[in-house]
């Protein structure tokens, strides 16, 4: 095909649009779900801080209660990959989760909370960013505790980028196929202006053709007058 020819260029111009449609898409899309999960994993911090806050209240309040053996059993913070954070009004910590099993995050450089309750994002010696979420106990003030809870978003951005290589994949397959149908359709649109070139071009050759022949007597005639 020739680079310069009306046929490539709108076989091109087709396929830049194209690209450029499912770029941005996809990058709407992909935008779209990191927020959607980073909202998502803060929301469910606050619910197990919660929860945790209502523990740690509740075996405060019991003599024989046990806070640590309580937190491992129901919500098993280093087997789960998820941080633990328990401290006292006054700053003193209670309960603080340990390495986790895979090794995701270092506990000890999270740093307190600069407020008493809210949200914020750190990266503790890890891959990707975690959600840390501090919420009091109760709305005394000062509170009696202050609970940190916190889990990566890692494996969350795990199965966004395979999401985001099968778009690839399909766009790649897309992109073949339209550049086909592109081809095809140029094809046909384009083929009565090149029924109209095929035959100017003959009635061109014809023309000469005639021109050249009619022009051969003449020559020969005056050729003859001179002898």
């Amino acid at each position: 095909m020739n680079l310069r020819s009306l046929r490539f260029r709108l076989v091109l111009w087709h396929a830049l649009w194209l690209t450029i449609v499912f770029v941005v898409t996809g990058s709407i899309l992909y935008l779209g779900l990191r927020h959607n999960l980073a909202a998502n994993l803060i929301r469910m911090q606050e619910r197990r801080a919660i929860r945790l806050a209502a523990v740690a209240v509740r075996e405060e309040a019991d003599p024989q209660g046990n806070l640590k053996d309580e937190i491992k059993l129901d919500f098993a913070p280093e087997a789960t990959g998820r941080f633990i954070r328990i401290l006292r009004s006054e700053g003193k910590v209670v309960y603080q989760s340990g390495v986790p099993s895979d090794l995701s995050f270092d506990p000890a450089l999270i740093s307190p909370g600069p407020h008493p309750e809210g949200s914020r994002w750190e990266r503790p010696g890890a891959p990707a960013e975690m959600a840390i979420v501090t919420v009091p106990s109760d709305r005394q003030h000062p509170p009696r505790f202050l609970v940190e809870t916190g889990e990566s978003l890692g494996p969350s951005l795990k199965e966004l980028n395979r999401l985001l290589v099968s778009l690839g994949l399909v766009f790649a397959v897309v992109t073949g196929i339209a550049m086909v149908g592109g081809t095809v359709l140029v094809r046909r649109v384009l083929r009565p202006v090149d029924e109209i070139a095929r035959s100017a071009e003959r009635i061109t050759s014809r023309n000469s053709a005639s021109g050249s022949r009619s022009s051969r007597p003449a020559t020969s005639s005056r050729f003859c007058r001179r002898r």
